[in-house]
């Protein structure tokens, strides 16, 4: 099995290697699905995919996901993405909730 990337064993969602692009492609799918089946260290994983690709505005959401329930690794991941000017907290209610609560917690 060494020889072989897996996504998702239990869907046999598995490419030999080499064909990094195809394991990304159901990798950053697999993410998805599981965030929007509410499972959310799945939202972690998705909003840190998509960060790397530099889509912060996707990434920004699933991170809000993760925050809403309790997640505090999304809730540090949000305030970097502010931090850094590539989230401005007002793509929809939870995020301006989120961007409240952290902008508060700013020292002064």
């Amino acid at each position: 099995m060494d020889d072989i990337q897996c996504v998702d064993e239990a869907v046999s969602q598995c490419i030999a290697p080499g064909n990094r692009e195809e394991f990304n492609a159901k990798y950053e799918a697999f993410m998805a699905r599981e965030c929007d089946n509410n499972f959310y260290p799945a939202c972690l994983s998705y909003g840190d995919f998509l960060s790397q690709r530099d889509d912060f505005d996707l990434a920004s959401k699933a991170y809000v996901k993760a925050a809403n329930n309790g997640n505090e690794a999304a809730t540090s991941r949000l305030y970097y993405l502010y931090s850094n000017q590539h989230w401005d907290g007002h793509s929809d209610e939870k995020s301006e909730y989120w961007l409240d609560r952290l902008t508060a917690e700013q020292p002064n």
